[in-house]
């Protein structure tokens, strides 16, 4: 309330005292000049303590003014973490204006009103603050079972109180926060799980020894696999485990499995009792150290009793040398250049070249196979083209004798006329691939493809300029309505004995 009286009770009392003061100096009869010294004297002690006292009032105006003011300043703090809430709708527009505007005398009611202010905050800041310490736990709790995974920005606890988040928006997505590390757990929980299941399975699978079985892995990896640990490192240590196993199963199963099959060839090739063998393979399951082990032992037997009859094996091998000599079509000079396969030497020496050889030549028909199904296709379409010229040539072919009467055969006709379109239609787009995969060849090998030492391209070449129309002759003299060249050749050298063209020698070729 503002002093706007016109005298105060000090005032008053000073009055008093200076005229009781003025009468006493009257009728002592004290001089103008020793009265004026007397009164400087009384007010210096007087001045003194109203000073005092003033220092004394103003500290507690200080006072006041700085509660205020760091009550203001906490409202204000509380007000701006919680910034989503509406202060109008919370308390009167007189504590409103006390929060937001500058500080102004009487400062008690200043300070009483934001008090009251600061009440009504406070409740709202607590109950906002109680849910974020309690998010934050929460947080903290997962943090310390999940590791690896970052904080989403603008959620970390600041360092500074001023800048401390408290609005429902910061709460949704601190909770939403928490709910994607559950996740995060959750689904290493499930990685964990599965990995460990795979274990397991891998272990029964190798025959893994009880020693060597983690027992707490076995224990919780169904019921419990948060026990299996989810952070980095352990997830780190199953996926680890499991391509470890993966690449023994893979290991052993393919040692297994060559070694199945060189015993199989073997128990073939020294005709090892079938009673003995379905004991072996019914005792031998699985990709166990111990399985493994009977393998190599079993081969290391039969290795031995191979090696006391090597000769079977390298006849075997020539066996298979001449098939693959046939389907690459190799000369006499090329055949002759693996001499092991035409001396009587049966070592193992001799047999493991003629089984070298064996992979060098199966690995050539592999690089040559478009080229040598081209020119089996070729082969076939030439059979099909000398059968039709057979049958052209047949001047009986219309009649067919049958229980004591002539029949024709009408059907014959057909079935040429079908043959001689089917050849004219196929061979130009079989020699025109064939064509192209020889011209690839010898671009890329600088050499030409060789059939029986011959260059192939020559005789297809030489073939087409013995025969430029392309045409068979029909037993008339006309041509006959099919393209084809190389036949009607090799018909007529082989009627004069002359030598065959390579379309014969293709098909005799051994």
């Amino acid at each position: 309330m503002a002093l706007d009286r016109c005298s105060s009770y000090i005032t008053n009392q000073l009055d008093a005292v200076n005229a009781q003061l003025q009468t006493l100096f009257t009728d002592i009869g004290v001089s103008d000049e020793d009265r004026d010294e007397r009164e400087k004297k009384l007010y210096a002690v007087i001045q003194e303590a109203l000073d005092s006292h003033v220092q004394t009032i103003k500290k507690e105006k200080d006072d006041l003014i700085e509660s205020c003011t760091e009550l203001q300043k906490s409202v204000r703090r509380m007000v701006k973490a919680l910034a989503d809430i509406d202060l109008s709708m919370m308390m009167n527009m007189q504590l409103v204006k006390v929060v937001e505007h500058d500080l102004e005398a009487p400062y008690l009611t200043t300070q009483r009103d934001l008090n009251s202010a600061h009440a009504q905050i406070l409740k709202v800041y607590e109950e906002r603050s109680k849910r974020a310490n309690e998010l934050l736990k929460q947080l903290n709790e997962v943090g310390e079972k999940v590791d690896g995974i970052t904080i989403s920005q603008g959620l970390e606890p600041p360092e500074n109180k001023d800048d401390l988040d408290l609005t429902n928006s910061y709460l949704y997505r601190l909770e939403a926060e928490i709910q994607r590390w559950r996740n995060e757990r959750k689904d290493r929980m499930a990685q964990a799980s599965m990995m460990a299941a795979q274990i397991v399975s891998l272990w029964a699978d190798l025959g893994t020894s009880q020693d060597q079985i983690d027992p707490n892995l076995m224990a919780n990896y169904r019921e419990n696999p948060e026990l299996l640990g989810t952070k980095v490192n352990d997830m780190e240590r199953l996926k680890t485990l499991v391509q470890d196993l993966i690449e023994e199963k893979e290991k052993r199963t393919n040692r297994i499995n060559a070694l199945s099959k060189t015993i199989s060839v073997l128990w073939g090739k020294l005709s090892e009792e079938d009673a003995y063998i379905d004991d072996f393979e019914r005792m031998n399951r699985g990709l166990s150290l111990d399985v493994l082990e009977a393998f190599e032992r079993e081969n290391e037997r039969l290795q031995k009793k191979k090696r006391e009859h090597i000769n079977v094996f390298i006849e075997d091998a020539r066996e298979t040398l001449h098939e693959l000599w046939r389907q690459l079509y190799f000369s006499e000079d090329d055949i002759n250049q693996f001499t092991p396969a035409f001396v009587d030497i049966y070592t193992d020496a001799s047999l493991e070249a003629h089984e070298a050889e064996i992979v060098r030549l199966e690995k050539l028909i592999q690089e040559r196979s478009p080229i040598l199904n081209l020119i089996n296709a070729f082969q076939d379409l030439l059979d099909e083209e000398k059968q039709l010229n057979s049958s052209v040539q047949d001047t009986s072919r219309l009649l067919t004798r049958g229980a004591g009467s002539a029949k024709r055969d009408p059907t014959r006709l057909l079935r040429e006329e079908k043959m001689r379109k089917r050849l004219s239609k196929r061979k130009p787009i079989v020699l025109k691939e064939l064509k192209d995969a020889l011209d690839e060849w010898q671009a890329h090998t600088c050499n030409p493809f060789l059939i029986n030492g011959q260059n192939f391209y020559d005789f297809i070449n030489n073939s087409e300029a013995d025969n430029p129309t392309g045409r068979a002759v029909r037993p008339d003299g006309r041509a006959a309505q099919y393209v084809t060249f190389g036949i009607t050749h090799a018909v007529a050298r082989k009627a004069t004995g002359k030598p065959q063209p390579f379309a014969s020698a293709l098909a005799n070729q051994v």
